[in-house]
């Protein structure tokens, strides 16, 4: 199993899988974990042609691969510690699912989730088409008590 890295296809390593310190927006994981998936309503392409630009405007942030459906990037704290930010479109869900996580560590005090926050507030910025909103996408019909919980909404 791939320890470093993730692809759609790969769960997510057994030791990581308790640690309070990534963010995954496939299902699967514990709540503490999730964040909402980027909605593409457009060409996909573009969208991660733009998605590499903001990436490659994070300080300290270096992109490893880029090809058409997948962007993975390494992500540099100022004391050294190393973070993985991959981005990989699902074709049956439309979206483009994130993960962020730190390469080694217990706990991150909260930075890979805002720094995912930080790349979709600068995709809208920027006037991408990301399409309706998680919670919109999910939202259950009129008169059914399913509500998202506070840390699946965006």
């Amino acid at each position: 199993m791939k320890e470093r890295g993730w692809r759609a296809d790969t769960p997510v390593p057994s030791r990581r899988r308790f640690l309070p310190n990534y963010v995954d927006s496939r299902g699967g994981t514990w709540w503490i974990h999730r964040i909402a998936p980027f909605t593409v309503s457009g060409d996909v392409a573009a969208f991660f042609r733009r998605l590499e630009e903001i990436v490659a405007a994070i300080p300290r942030t270096e992109i490893v691969v880029a090809i058409d459906e997948y962007l993975h990037a390494v992500c540099r704290s100022r004391r050294g510690h190393c973070d993985d930010l991959e981005f990989l479109f699902s074709r049956t869900e439309g979206v483009v699912h994130v993960l962020s996580a730190p390469r080694d560590g217990m706990y991150d005090f909260g930075v890979n989730r805002r720094r995912v926050q930080r790349v979709r507030k600068r995709l809208r910025a920027a006037g991408t088409p990301e399409g309706r909103s998680w919670a919109q996408l999910h939202r259950a019909p009129i008169g059914t008590a399913k509500s998202p919980s506070p840390n699946e909404v965006e």
